[in-house]
């Protein structure tokens, strides 16, 4: 294994503890906050029946009952479930929304709902992802033919001067009063992320997108 994969499976391997962690504390705040709970009304009810002895045994009998089923549902059964590797890259997407094409490899490797056999092929999708050159040599990008709508938010994986770049690449970034305006756009959405969180993702700003779209086909 290479040195990035052998990277991505240490990350992988973070997230599953602190994902375990997580799980761990708020399971032992139900456990807690049941436990004293059910001591309390254990001691109304006590009270209630004057501390006689079937109902000092019932209670107690009770409140272990509690303490137990607590301990299994807020630690055991949260504990025993594995963090598949779809939930792995949904947390890697939120800390690098670059990861996207990881995201879809990830869900389609888990459809079934995970296994150990999968985190493997997650390491071998992010590792070509991360390694893989996709940028275009600069005569590429001038010599494609079409003009180019370039769109994205201004929180975006895609940064703002990658696409002013590329921009200027495809004759924009001049003054258009004197020179006239590119055949190519740039657009930088504000309050737009690439697709996460829900609601302020590019594809949630349809209304901007279709006219200004339209608009440019048109011409």
């Amino acid at each position: 294994m290479d040195y990035r994969s052998s990277e991505l499976v240490d990350v992988i391997r973070r997230v599953r503890n602190r994902w375990r962690l997580k799980l761990a504390l708020r399971g032992a705040v139900v456990v807690a906050a049941g436990t004293v709970l059910a001591l309390l009304l254990s001691a109304s009810g006590l009270e209630s029946f004057r501390f006689s002895a079937p109902a000092i045994v019932t209670f107690r009998i009770v409140t272990v009952a509690v303490f137990v089923g607590l301990l299994f549902y807020g630690l055991v059964w949260p504990l025993r479930r594995r963090v598949t590797d779809a939930q792995v890259a949904m947390y890697l997407e939120e800390c690098d929304p670059t990861l996207e094409a990881a995201i879809i490899s990830a869900v389609e490797a888990t459809a079934n709902g995970g296994s150990e056999a999968h985190s493997p092929k997650l390491v071998e999708k992010l590792t070509v992802l991360d390694s893989t050159d996709f940028a275009w040599p600069d005569d590429d990008v001038r010599a494609i033919p079409a003009p180019m709508l370039i769109v994205l938010g201004d929180s975006d994986g895609v940064t703002l001067d990658h696409a002013v770049e590329m921009f200027k690449l495809r004759g924009g970034g001049v003054m258009a009063d004197l020179q006239g305006m590119p055949e190519s756009q740039l657009a930088v959405l504000p309050g737009t992320s690439h697709f996460i969180p829900p609601g302020s993702g590019l594809l949630d700003r349809s209304e901007w997108l279709l006219p200004m779209i339209e608009t440019f086909l048109a011409r």
